[in-house]
C-alpha cells in the first residue's frame, strides 16, 4: 500500500465521521420513531445507488449485487450497516449528542484488536498509550456510576440526569466489526456495496425490525405510522442525503486504508460533536470534565497519526537502498 493511498484513504474516513457527526445533530433534533427514520434514510440512499449504478453500470461493469465471489461479505456488510444504524438512531435521543458519540467511539479500539486477529494487521507501537488516553477520556466524559462510586468523586449535573447509553454500547459492538467487513469488499466498487447494503435494509432488514417492534408492542404488525409532518421527513431526508455521501467516503476510505489505523483518526469527530451539542442542541452544557476528556481522546488520535508518519517514512527509507539493489542486480544480469 502506498503512502498517498494510505493518507487519502484516512482523509476520506475522517470526512466521513464529520458527516455522520452531522447526521446525528439532524437525527437528534427530529421526532420521527428510529425504524421510520431509517426505512427513509435508506429508501433515500438506495435510490441514489440506483441511479449511480445505471449511469455506471456497463462503464464500470459492475454488478447489482457485486462480484460472486464476495458476495458473502457484501450480504454481511449490509446485516452490519442495517443494524448499526438502527441502534444508533435509536440511541442518540437517549443520551446528550457528544456523550453518545464518545462512548460510540470505543469501538476503533476493538476494530485494531480484531484487525490484528482476523487481517493480520500490524498494531501500532502506540497502541495501548492511545488506548489508555482514549479509554480515560471516555471515561471522564461519560463518568460511569461504577469508576465515580470507586473513586469517591461526586457525577456532574449533566451526567447524574437519565441518560440510557444500552443502545449505544449495542451500536458499539456492530460499529467495531464493519471497518474489517468493509475491507473484505476492496474488490466491489463502493456503489455496488452501497446498493447491496441499502437495497437489503429497504425490503428485508429494516422491515423486519420494525415489523418485530409493531408486534412487541401489541399493535398491528402491518399498520403504518401517520401524522407525519413534512418538516420531519425532510429532514431525515437531509440526513440520508448526508449518510449516503458519508457511507461512499468511508467506504473508499477504508479500502484504501488500514482500518485499524485509519479508525484512530476519527476521534476528532467528538469535540465537532460536543460544538454541534453546544450550538445546535438542547442539552448545550458542557462540563470541565468532558472537555478534559476530550483533549485526552485528541491526544490519541495526535499520538497514532506521529506514530504511523514516522513508521511510514522509515518503510520509505527501507524501499530506497532496495531499489537500488536491484537497479544494480539487472544492471548486472545485462553484462551476463
Amino acid at each position: 500500500m502506498s503512502l498517498s493511498d494510505a493518507v487519502c484513504g484516512t482523509v476520506l474516513v475522517v470526512l466521513a465521521a464529520m458527516t455522520f457527526a452531522l447526521v446525528a445533530l439532524i437525527v437528534n433534533t427530529d421526532t420521527l420513531p428510529s425504524t421510520v427514520a431509517g426505512e427513509a434514510r435508506f429508501f433515500v440512499c438506495w435510490v441514489l445507488s440506483m441511479a449511480f449504478m445505471l449511469r455506471y453500470r456497463r462503464e464500470r461493469q459492475l454488478h447489482w449485487f457485486g462480484p460472486a465471489k464476495i458476495r458473502w461479505v457484501l450480504v454481511l456488510r449490509g446485516f452490519l450497516t442495517c443494524g448499526f444504524v438502527t441502534l444508533w438512531w435509536a440511541a442518540l435521543p437517549t443520551a446528550p449528542l457528544g456523550d453518545c458519540i464518545a462512548v460510540i467511539y470505543c469501538s476503533p479500539l476493538f476494530t485494531v484488536i480484531l484487525s490484528r486477529l482476523i487481517l493480520g494487521e500490524k498494531m501500532l507501537a502506540v497502541f495501548p498509550i492511545q488506548a489508555l488516553l482514549a479509554t480515560s477520556g471516555m471515561c471522564l466524559i461519560i463518568q460511569p456510576p461504577w469508576l465515580v462510586s470507586a473513586l469517591g468523586l461526586s457525577t456532574s449535573a449533566q451526567s447524574s440526569g437519565s441518560s440510557n447509553y444500552t443502545l449505544v454500547f449495542a451500536a458499539m459492538c456492530f460499529s467495531c466489526i464493519m471497518p474489517i467487513t468493509t475491507r473484505g469488499t476492496k474488490a466491489a466498487s463502493w456503489i455496488e456495496v452501497e446498493h447491496v447494503t441499502s437495497f437489503l435494509a429497504v425490503f428485508m432488514l429494516n422491515p423486519t425490525v420494525y415489523f418485530a417492534q409493531q408486534l412487541a408492542n401489541g399493535h398491528d404488525a402491518m399498520s403504518l405510522p401517520i401524522n407525519v409532518s413534512l418538516s420531519e421527513v425532510g429532514l431525515i431526508a437531509l440526513a440520508a442525503l448526508g449518510s449516503f455521501a458519508g457511507v461512499a467516503m468511508q467506504t473508499k476510505g477504508y479500502q484504501m486504508a488500514d482500518p485499524g489505523k485509519a479508525c484512530m483518526f476519527c476521534y476528532l469527530e467528538i469535540p465537532f460533536a460536543y460544538f454541534l451539542q453546544h450550538f445546535g442542541t438542547t442539552n448545550s452544557s458542557i462540563s470541565t470534565s468532558s472537555i478534559i476528556g476530550a483533549i485526552c481522546v485528541l491526544s490519541s488520535c495526535f499520538v497514532g497519526a506521529v506514530a504511523q508518519l514516522c513508521s511510514s517514512s522509515k518503510e520509505a527509507d527501507k524501499e530506497v537502498p532496495l531499489l537500488e539493489e536491484s537497479l544494480q542486480n539487472c544492471g548486472s544480469e545485462s553484462k551476463i
